[in-house]
């Protein structure tokens, strides 16, 4: 299990986890998390997918891999409302 520097410490689950040594990598926890655990920033799905991919590139780093590695991935991001006009 894999809790690399630079991610928020508030997720109650590692980052990634190595399957074999060094042939696959699980990742979670690709959220738009801050380094302290903050959603951010409320509103701007752009900078939250932004900050997402930093996160998720961050677990990679620490797995050995990067994004050119990875097989499929999912983001989630969150808006003040479900009526937002930026929700997609």
């Amino acid at each position: 299990m894999l809790n690399p520097p630079g991610l928020p410490t508030t997720a109650p689950y590692a980052y990634a986890a190595l399957a074999g040594a060094g042939q696959m990598v699980f990742t979670a926890g690709a959220c738009p998390l801050d380094p302290i655990g903050r959603t951010t920033p409320i509103g701007d799905l752009d900078g939250q997918c932004h900050q997402a991919i930093t996160n998720l590139t961050i677990a990679l780093r620490a797995a050995g891999a990067d994004l050119s590695d990875v097989v499929k991935t999912t983001i989630y991001v969150a808006c003040a409302r479900r009526e937002d006009p930026n929700h997609r």
